[in-house]
């Protein structure tokens, strides 16, 4: 007769969180789109997005922003597992369309 012994490893970890792209430059008021890549074991219990402390929107890892914005804002996709917490987050700013135009005097 033949045994066998098959070990199964599970490797369990705290949430590990990417916000993409980084360092995002927009023209004011442009829609934009954000993606929170996370991996954890055990699975997230949770997914928040905040802009500065305030949190926008939960359970999408797709963060799309609409009606565009005004004035530079981090944003930042929190996960949340029963191990922990990991956060990413990214920069946007914001440029303004300049129109310069120059008037000829004689």
């Amino acid at each position: 007769c033949h045994y066998y012994l098959v070990l199964i490893f599970y490797v369990i970890d705290t949430p590990r969180v990417q916000v993409t792209p980084q360092n995002l430059i927009v023209m004011r008021n442009t829609p934009f789109n954000l993606t929170c890549a996370e991996s954890s074991n055990p699975a997230r219990t949770s997914l928040v997005w905040k802009s500065g402390s305030s949190e926008i929107a939960s359970q999408v890892t797709v963060h799309s922003v609409g009606g565009g914005i005004s004035e530079d804002t981090t944003y930042t996709c929190d996960v949340r597992s029963s191990l922990g917490s990991g956060e990413g987050s990214t920069r946007v700013t914001v440029h303004c369309k300049f129109i310069y135009r120059m008037k000829h005097f004689i």
